[in-house]
Formats: C-alpha cells, structure tokens, sequence
C-alpha cells in the first residue's frame, strides 16, 4: 500500500528539462523505498525456530522461540509440538512424488493453471512493449 501512495505523490510531476515520461520513472523508484525499508527490518526479525529444528539446532529453536513468547514454559511446550509436527512431517513426505501431485491434487492443479497464465500473460505484455519500441525506433 505504501508503494502506492509513494506513486500517486509522483503522478501529476511535469516532464522538465527534455526528459520525456519524468513521472512514470519517479513513480517506479519510489515504489522501491518501502521494499528498501521492509528489506532493512528483515535483519531485526529473529531466526526461524522451525527451521533450526529442521536442522537438528534444537537449541538454537529453544532460543529462538524464547525471544517469540512470553513465557520459558510456553517456548519449551512450542518447541515440542514443533518437533512432534517435523516428525510426523517427515514420516508422511516419505516415497511421495512432487512432480506428480502438482497434477493429481486439485489445489495444486489449480495453482499451477494459474501460474502459467500469469506467466503467459507477462510474456505476452512484454513481446507487445517490444513491438511498440521497434515501432517508435
């Protein structure tokens, strides 16, 4: 939403000094400056206890689950039922084919029908600005 209201402060910017389309340009770099700010405060965010428990660093999770709750015994009980989920996880996923439920489960099926399209229609928009940019040249 920021990237938005970034956009419309650079709608109505007149071209100045020769340099046609100085609006358009303005609003794409200023769509960036929250990413910019999102990608800094990546950094505050403490580690994954999930992960750190995937790879065996149980207390590494521990910690990491501390600085998440409140209470010790409320990290310690997560950190638990986290393990006893990674486990039944791991019993289920094994001798199952990926390449094969992207086809078989519906949900699956359906994202990946929507995939393709907005993949397709990317190509398709990118092929007509290229066209319309040998046509001005």
């Amino acid at each position: 939403m920021l990237g938005y209201v970034s956009d419309l402060a650079f709608y109505k910017v007149a071209d100045s000094s020769g340099i046609i389309g100085l609006n358009w340009r303005l609003m794409m770099a200023s769509a960036m400056l929250p990413a910019v700010v999102v990608v800094c405060f990546v950094f505050l965010c403490p580690e994954s206890p999930r992960w750190y428990m995937s790879k065996g660093r149980h207390y590494k999770a521990y910690e990491s689950m501390c600085k998440l709750r409140y209470l010790k015994v409320q990290a310690a009980r997560d950190a638990f039922y986290m393990y006893t989920l990674l486990e039944a996880e791991n019993d289920i996923q094994l001798g199952r084919n990926k390449v094969l439920e992207m086809i078989t489960v519906p949900r699956n099926r359906r994202a990946l029908i929507a995939s393709e399209i907005v993949m397709f229609m990317q190509q398709v928009r990118i092929r007509l600005s290229l066209s319309s940019l040998n046509s001005v040249f």
